[in-house]
């Protein structure tokens, strides 16, 4: 089993949680208690780097404030911190969402199961029954890891009614506030699911809004979302091709 690991966000969570001490230590001993707990066969440490998305979409993540001094060391000397527990794996160009994607997308191709440590949303369209996993949270105690938050493709279904391909669709007419994507205006979860249940895809539903039971207004803003549809798609769809993702598992 393959155990990726969305370092850059944990560094975030901790260093807030635990008002800026500690953060990298507290990383190494959560990674310590996983790997007793499930004892994977490969580690992978995934950073952010600057991403893609800044190109071809300039107020990506624009409105996030700044980054205390002390954070944005804790996260360039996390690399560094955790080389003796993981591979540690950035790509320039690539979040760690985007590196997690392609590492679950490499294991699947090796026949070898992956989970995914992030609470991140995105990576719900990484799924895979059987062969993908996320794990959203887990707590340590001094005994362990317990309270594992599981999140698979039958949790996806049951909760939204959605299959791992349409995720992507679903942000992308809803949009992330805390990214900077807009989405269809108007358009929050409730529409967008009635939507893709209906309609299947993102596609179709631009398609053919007039078969949608949507109201004038909502169905006004979504042709006003059309031209830049493709643009917000390829904002939440995460790169399954990293360069290099392969050297990690060799």
């Amino acid at each position: 089993m393959i155990l990726g690991i969305d370092a850059t966000n944990w560094i975030h969570s901790l260093w807030h949680a635990q008002s800026g001490k500690g953060v990298l230590d507290s990383v190494c001993r959560r990674m310590n208690g996983l790997v007793d707990r499930l004892h994977p066969r490969h580690v992978v440490a995934c950073f952010d780097r600057r991403s893609f998305r800044h190109d071809i979409f300039p107020a990506y993540k624009s409105k996030r404030k700044e980054k205390p001094e002390r954070l944005c060391a804790d996260l360039a000397e996390g690399p560094v911190a955790v080389a003796d527990l993981a591979t540690v794996f950035a790509e320039d160009g690539f979040e760690a969402d985007d590196c997690l994607a392609s590492l679950a997308r490499a294991g699947q191709l090796i026949g070898e199961k992956v989970v995914v440590t992030s609470p991140d949303k995105d990576l719900r369209q990484c799924l895979v029954a059987g062969e993908v996993t996320i794990l959203r949270s887990f707590v340590l105690r001094g005994d362990g890891v317990i309270d594992l938050d599981w999140f698979a493709t039958d949790r996806l279904h049951k909760e939204y009614a959605l299959s791992p391909a349409q995720w992507p669709d679903f942000q992308a007419l809803c949009g992330d506030s805390t990214d900077g994507i807009p989405g269809c205006v108007g358009w929050g979860e409730k529409t967008s699911l009635a939507a893709l249940h209906k309609a299947g895809s993102l596609t179709e539903i631009l398609r053919n809004p007039w078969a949608l039971s949507i109201t004038q207004k909502q169905q006004g803003n979504l042709l006003a979302f059309k031209p830049h549809a493709d643009k917000m798609l390829r904002l939440v769809t995460l790169c399954t091709e990293v360069p290099g993702v392969w050297d990690v598992l060799r």
